[in-house]
């Protein structure tokens, strides 16, 4: 019987990182700043901005927040975008996300230019990682992940990467940086037939579908590291897709939720809008 897995700690490899940012910033004398399109009024979107807005204060890193009422034209929105876009002191431009259903996600993100698009979600930063090119800027929690993996030394040349949820942020960009790395990688998601057989032949297993206690014991092969990206609320606690007490007994490796991918999201954004700044020196 194998013993607990060990915690992969995001929150201490995010605070090394910004340390590390808080150095550039000040060595290069930068003035790296994000700013923050933000619409409608979701409780969690305005937790998870707070978070990155103190986190880029501490090191150094200026932000501004554009927010707008959910009755806000399209208009209005996509008219902020464009001065953002326009203003040379803005190194890097995000839209929250979730936004509104009156607005279209994907020509919000069009609209940011690509230089300054540290969510890595514009069809050229994108368009470049799914052709195999490097793109201006790794999607933040992605990129996050890969950085959590290295930190176990697992091998990536030959595993097999079991992906659960396939979406923009998450699934679909990590699918190509684990390919880049030539794992073998499953895509799945919540309504894949027999998942379990599927998530049991992973040698690495991230899940980020957004569905409390997707993954329990019988989804996890014995010795796998296990990634949780996902973010659920249940019973005023925040937890994560998989159950952690039973995965814990199975796994080599795991993150938890919170103090896991999310932190290292927030220090990879952070990165991001640095390397931006670095490019107009």
């Amino acid at each position: 019987m194998m013993s607990k897995a060990r915690p992969i700690d995001g929150s201490q490899q995010s605070d090394r990182c910004l340390k590390e940012l808080q150095q550039v910033i000040t060595h290069h004398n930068l003035t790296p700043r994000l700013d923050i399109i933000y619409i409608g009024s979701n409780s969690s979107s305005k937790c998870y901005i707070d978070h990155k807005r103190k986190k880029a204060d501490k090191i150094g890193i200026q932000t501004a927040l554009h927010s707008f009422p959910a009755e806000a034209t399209p208009e209005e929105v996509y008219s902020q975008i464009a001065a953002c876009n326009a203003d040379e002191e803005v190194d890097g431009i995000i839209v929250q996300l979730p936004v509104p259903e009156k607005f279209e996600t994907q020509k919000l993100i069009n609209a940011v230019k690509p230089e300054k698009d540290v969510d890595g979600l514009h069809p050229v930063n994108f368009g470049h990682l799914l052709s195999g090119s490097e793109p201006l800027f790794y999607p933040p929690t992605p990129k996050g992940i890969m950085d959590l993996l290295e930190e176990t030394e697992v091998e990536f040349q030959g595993a097999v990467a079991a992906i659960v949820g396939m979406g923009r942020l998450v699934g679909k960009p990590l699918s190509q940086m684990l390919l880049a790395e030539e794992a073998t990688v499953l895509c799945l998601h919540e309504e894949t037939v027999e998942l379990a057989e599927m998530t049991r032949q992973a040698d690495i297993l991230v899940t980020g579908a957004g569905v409390a206690g997707l993954i329990g014991s019988k989804e996890i092969k014995e010795g796998a590291v296990v990634i949780d990206a996902g973010i659920n609320r249940l019973d005023c606690k925040l937890v994560g897709d998989v159950n952690y007490e039973e995965a814990e007994k199975k796994a080599s490796w795991i993150t938890p939720v919170p103090g896991g991918v999310g932190p290292m999201t927030v220090a990879c954004l952070l990165s991001n809008t640095v390397e931006a700044c670095q490019r107009k020196l």
